[in-house]
Order: C-alpha cells, then sequence, then structure tokens
C-alpha cells in the first residue's frame, strides 16, 4: 500500500517493511521490497536472509548470503552466521552449516 501511493521510504522503514513482510510469511513481498533498494545496509541483507532461513526457504538464504559476500562490501555479522544456522538446523542440512 505504501509504495502504491507513492510514498518514499528511508532504508530504516524498508528494511522494517521486509521483516514484517517476511514474518507474515509473504517472501515473495519482501524480496520485492529488497531488489527496489537503493541502498542496502547490513540490517537490509540480515532481514532478507532471515527471513527466508525462518520460513524454510534454505537454497535462497544462501543464495542471498553468497550475494551479499561477492556483490556487496557489506560484512556478514554474527546475526546472518545464525540465521543460517538455524535454517541448516531445522533442514537437516548440517554438513552445509559446516561450510
Amino acid at each position: 500500500y505504501v509504495l502504491r501511493q507513492g510514498y518514499k521510504l528511508d532504508t530504516h522503514a524498508l528494511n522494517s517493511l521486509i521483516t514484517m513482510y517476511a514474518k507474515c510469511g509473504h517472501l515473495e513481498k519482501s524480496l520485492v521490497l529488497f531488489e527496489l533498494m537503493i541502498e542496502r545496509d547490513l540490517v537490509s541483507w540480515n532481514a532478507i536472509i532471515s527471513g527466508h532461513a525462518q520460513n524454510g526457504d534454505l537454497c535462497k538464504a544462501l543464495l542471498l548470503f553468497e550475494e551479499m559476500k561477492f556483490e556487496t562490501e557489506q560484512r556478514v555479522d554474527s546475526l546472518t552466521v545464525v540465521s543460517l544456522l538455524q535454517a541448516c538446523s531445522s533442514a537437516g542440512a548440517l554438513p552445509v552449516g559446516r561450510l
């Protein structure tokens, strides 16, 4: 609704929306917002990665993690790692978590 009305949102507001959509299980909407962002910070990356991880989409979470590492200057923090490890554990993919 906010985007359709033409409101310009800052990074903080977009991060909150990404988190909200992910927590509600609307990963597509959270990903659309993420992809529309002009400036992504570490919170943006953690929101989208943890959102996919918490919703059981380990493959997409790992792809986003790789994108974060190789295509941006953002550094991985403990929240990023914990989100991925929890997703690996839930998916029974412990060997992936060891990487």
